[in-house]
């Protein structure tokens, strides 16, 4: 039996890419927290969702490469300032 590819439509690839932008700034506010945060229980819940951003930043990267559909800049390091002033 033959299996049949169908190609994402626009409106997947653009949540995808949504997401992806999403996750990627979520984890550079959650950078900074870690790096601000003195409560143990607040740091534990900063890093699982620090953790939770980045396992979905790379199944969003892993889908649009195997559908050869260009990942998004997103967020990066050099977005965000850890040496910043508490807010």
């Amino acid at each position: 039996m033959q299996e049949s590819r169908i190609d994402l439509t626009s409106s997947e690839i653009a949540s995808l890419w949504t997401s992806y932008n999403n996750n990627s700034m979520s984890i550079q506010i959650l950078s900074y927290l870690l790096s601000t945060v003195e409560d143990a229980d607040i740091k534990t819940m900063i890093e699982i969702g620090h953790s939770i951003s980045d396992h979905h930043l790379e199944k969003i990267e892993d889908i649009l490469q195997a559908e050869k559909i260009p990942v998004p800049a997103g967020f990066s390091a050099s977005d965000v300032n850890l040496n910043a002033p508490r807010l």
